[in-house]
């Protein structure tokens, strides 16, 4: 017997079956290490007790708290602040005549004082240039005035 006869007929058959084997063996291992990570993977954690949001409830509505008192002083502030801004007097332009200086000085905010006084008006025609010119009030603006 030769030796390329004793290598087809033994030791080629032989080889495949301990290829084989180890094939098997492999895939073996392997369903078992798969079964292994499906069960840490799909199996699920502890069920987690109710969340208790009362404290974040409290801290939520002691900030809205803050806000809304710093909202509302900032509001007071500027109510405060908005009469100083209108009652502010406006000069005379170059070549205005009297009427439209009173005109401009009631859209711009002023007092039926502050047109009597600075454009000469008597007390009716102030009062009639301001309802016909005057930028409209809330009753708040007016009731403060």
């Amino acid at each position: 017997m030769t030796m390329s006869n004793f290598i087809l007929q033994y030791l080629l058959p032989l080889a495949s079956v301990v290829l084989l084997i180890a094939c098997l063996i492999n895939s073996i291992r392997l369903r078992f290490e798969l079964n292994a990570y499906a069960e840490n993977v799909l199996t699920l954690p502890a069920p987690v007790a109710a969340y208790d949001d009362t404290d974040l409830r409290r801290m939520v509505d002691r900030r809205m708290t803050m806000f809304e008192a710093r909202l509302t002083k900032l509001v007071t502030e500027q109510q405060n602040a908005l009469p100083l801004v209108a009652a502010a007097p406006v000069p005379p332009l170059k070549n205005e005549l009297p009427v439209e200086y009173a005109v401009r000085m009631a859209r711009s905010g002023a007092t039926v004082d502050d047109l009597v006084r600075g454009c000469g008006l008597n007390i009716g025609e102030a009062q009639l240039l301001l309802r016909m010119h005057a930028v409209k009030r809330t009753s708040e603006e007016s009731a403060r005035h």
